[in-house]
């Protein structure tokens, strides 16, 4: 799945910024991964 550059670097810049492998223990690719899904919404509830 080919996914844009724009959404790439915004959520390059949330998983930096919101320290997501620090809080989740999960790896960029995991993370863009469950973004893409719409899984990502039940980790922050």
């Amino acid at each position: 799945m080919l996914i844009p550059d724009n959404l790439l670097d915004k959520l390059g810049t949330y998983y930096v910024h919101q320290s997501i492998n620090v809080r989740y223990g999960i790896t960029f690719e995991k993370f863009v991964g469950l973004h893409q899904s719409g899984v990502w919404t039940a980790y922050l509830a």
